[in-house]
């Protein structure tokens, strides 16, 4: 319930009836996974809430500067993961 707008960029179910059920109402619900969706897809329709369905999307549109924000991503990750241990 603490957002707005939320974002799925994995191909892996996170948002399952429970936790769309708990969201804030009018929330909106943006899907970008090029694979499988994040959302219980029917569960959502029957929500208060928008789903925009738009997989693959950064990669449809723009996938040089997709490509370069997720390398960065990744390097900024393994770089911060090497100092916390």
């Amino acid at each position: 319930k603490d957002f707005d707008i939320i974002f799925n960029t994995i191909p892996y179910k996170l948002f399952n009836s429970e936790t769309l059920y708990n969201a804030k109402e009018k929330a909106v619900f943006i899907e970008l996974a090029s694979n499988a969706s994040g959302f219980d897809t029917d569960y959502i329709k029957a929500l208060p809430v928008t789903f925009i369905n738009a997989p693959g999307l950064p990669a449809k549109v723009a996938p040089t500067s997709a490509g370069k924000i997720l390398a960065e991503a990744v390097i900024t990750t393994l770089t911060n993961s090497k100092n916390i241990g």
